[in-house]
Protein backbone atom coordinates (compact mmCIF):
# COMPACT_ATOMS: atom_id res chain seq x y z
CA UNK A 1 0.00 0.00 0.00
CA UNK A 2 1.49 3.47 -0.86
CA UNK A 3 2.22 6.31 1.69
CA UNK A 4 0.27 9.37 1.22
CA UNK A 5 1.63 12.34 1.11
CA UNK A 6 0.85 16.39 0.90
CA UNK A 7 2.92 19.24 -0.17
CA UNK A 8 3.99 21.67 2.82
CA UNK A 9 5.92 24.90 2.32
CA UNK A 10 8.65 25.54 4.87
CA UNK A 11 11.22 28.04 5.35
CA UNK A 12 15.02 27.23 4.93
CA UNK A 13 16.59 27.68 8.06
CA UNK A 14 20.28 26.59 6.93
CA UNK A 15 22.42 26.22 3.35
CA UNK A 16 22.82 28.74 0.75
CA UNK A 17 18.92 29.40 0.49
CA UNK A 18 18.77 30.72 3.78
CA UNK A 19 15.69 32.56 4.34
CA UNK A 20 14.09 31.02 1.54
CA UNK A 21 10.65 29.35 1.21
CA UNK A 22 10.42 25.99 -0.37
CA UNK A 23 7.98 23.24 -1.17
CA UNK A 24 8.38 19.69 0.77
CA UNK A 25 6.71 16.80 0.81
CA UNK A 26 5.20 15.45 4.23
CA UNK A 27 4.24 11.92 4.73
CA UNK A 28 -0.15 11.83 6.39
CA UNK A 29 -0.68 9.44 8.64
CA UNK A 30 -4.05 7.55 8.05
CA UNK A 31 -5.29 6.47 11.71
CA UNK A 32 -4.15 5.87 14.87
CA UNK A 33 -3.95 2.00 15.52
CA UNK A 34 -5.35 1.74 19.47
CA UNK A 35 -3.72 -1.21 21.80
CA UNK A 36 -7.40 -2.65 21.73
CA UNK A 37 -7.94 -2.80 17.87
CA UNK A 38 -4.12 -3.97 17.47
CA UNK A 39 -5.09 -6.89 19.75
CA UNK A 40 -7.84 -7.72 17.66
CA UNK A 41 -6.02 -7.68 14.68
CA UNK A 42 -3.10 -10.18 16.20
CA UNK A 43 -6.13 -12.25 17.57
CA UNK A 44 -7.50 -12.46 14.11
CA UNK A 45 -4.02 -14.40 13.02
CA UNK A 46 -3.96 -17.26 15.94
CA UNK A 47 -5.65 -18.95 17.94
CA UNK A 48 -5.05 -16.47 20.76
CA UNK A 49 -7.88 -14.30 21.76
CA UNK A 50 -7.63 -10.76 22.34
CA UNK A 51 -7.28 -10.74 26.02
CA UNK A 52 -4.72 -13.67 25.80
CA UNK A 53 -2.53 -10.96 23.50
CA UNK A 54 -3.67 -7.68 25.82
CA UNK A 55 -1.94 -9.45 28.41
CA UNK A 56 1.36 -10.50 26.55
CA UNK A 57 1.73 -7.50 25.28
CA UNK A 58 1.23 -5.20 28.75
CA UNK A 59 3.98 -7.55 29.89
CA UNK A 60 5.85 -6.86 26.86
CA UNK A 61 5.38 -3.13 27.64
CA UNK A 62 6.69 -3.94 31.15
CA UNK A 63 9.80 -6.00 30.74
CA UNK A 64 11.06 -3.57 28.11
CA UNK A 65 10.97 -0.37 30.52
CA UNK A 66 12.53 -2.15 33.15
CA UNK A 67 15.27 -3.69 30.34
CA UNK A 68 15.55 -0.44 28.59
CA UNK A 69 15.90 1.60 32.34
CA UNK A 70 18.51 -0.99 32.93
CA UNK A 71 20.89 0.03 29.88
CA UNK A 72 20.72 -3.09 27.86
CA UNK A 73 19.35 -3.71 24.27
CA UNK A 74 16.43 -5.49 23.46
CA UNK A 75 16.39 -7.33 20.03
CA UNK A 76 13.19 -8.06 18.75
CA UNK A 77 13.67 -10.42 16.36
CA UNK A 78 13.96 -9.31 12.45
CA UNK A 79 12.01 -6.03 13.51
CA UNK A 80 15.01 -4.25 15.11
CA UNK A 81 16.51 -3.28 18.45
CA UNK A 82 15.53 -1.06 20.65
CA UNK A 83 18.15 0.54 23.13
CA UNK A 84 18.27 3.61 25.29
CA UNK A 85 20.92 6.41 23.64
CA UNK A 86 21.95 9.56 25.10
CA UNK A 87 24.68 12.24 25.29
CA UNK A 88 25.98 15.59 27.16
CA UNK A 89 27.08 18.92 26.99
CA UNK A 90 30.92 19.48 26.62
CA UNK A 91 33.28 20.40 29.31
CA UNK A 92 36.88 21.58 28.63
CA UNK A 93 38.01 19.51 31.68
CA UNK A 94 37.14 15.93 32.93
CA UNK A 95 37.38 17.67 36.62
CA UNK A 96 34.22 20.29 35.45
CA UNK A 97 32.44 17.71 34.06
CA UNK A 98 28.74 17.06 35.90
CA UNK A 99 25.76 15.16 36.10
CA UNK A 100 23.99 18.63 35.10
CA UNK A 101 25.90 18.43 31.62
CA UNK A 102 23.69 14.61 30.44
CA UNK A 103 21.01 15.76 27.95
CA UNK A 104 17.87 13.80 28.31
CA UNK A 105 17.93 9.84 26.93
CA UNK A 106 15.97 8.83 24.08
CA UNK A 107 14.35 5.70 22.80
CA UNK A 108 16.67 4.60 19.28
CA UNK A 109 15.24 1.80 17.29
CA UNK A 110 17.53 0.22 14.98
CA UNK A 111 15.39 -1.55 12.21
CA UNK A 112 15.80 -4.50 11.51
CA UNK A 113 15.31 -6.44 8.44
CA UNK A 114 11.74 -6.54 8.03
CA UNK A 115 11.93 -2.55 8.74
CA UNK A 116 14.18 -1.89 6.13
CA UNK A 117 12.59 -4.07 3.54
CA UNK A 118 9.51 -2.12 4.49
CA UNK A 119 10.88 1.64 3.97
CA UNK A 120 12.72 -0.15 0.55
CA UNK A 121 9.39 -1.25 -0.83
CA UNK A 122 7.79 1.91 0.32
CA UNK A 123 5.76 3.98 -2.75
CA UNK A 124 4.35 7.34 -2.47
CA UNK A 125 0.97 8.82 -3.99
CA UNK A 126 -0.38 12.18 -3.43
CA UNK A 127 -2.98 12.49 -0.46
CA UNK A 128 -5.03 15.01 -2.71
CA UNK A 129 -6.11 17.04 0.25
CA UNK A 130 -9.41 19.37 -1.02
CA UNK A 131 -9.06 22.60 1.07
CA UNK A 132 -12.42 23.94 2.08
CA UNK A 133 -13.40 27.49 2.79
CA UNK A 134 -16.85 28.07 4.75
CA UNK A 135 -17.71 32.13 5.72
CA UNK A 136 -17.86 32.55 9.27
CA UNK A 137 -21.77 33.65 9.22
CA UNK A 138 -22.66 30.30 7.67
CA UNK A 139 -25.17 28.27 9.81
CA UNK A 140 -25.30 25.44 7.55
CA UNK A 141 -23.66 21.71 8.15
CA UNK A 142 -20.98 20.93 5.75
CA UNK A 143 -19.19 17.43 5.17
CA UNK A 144 -17.15 16.87 2.65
Amino acid sequence: MALKYKVVTRKVLASDDAGQIKYYGKVCTNNRITFDMLCNEISSYCTATKGDIAIVLQGLETCMIQDLAAGHVIQMGDLGNFRMTGGSHGAVTEEEFTLHLMKRPRITLSSGKLLKRLCKEATFTHANVQVVKVPEDCQQGHTI
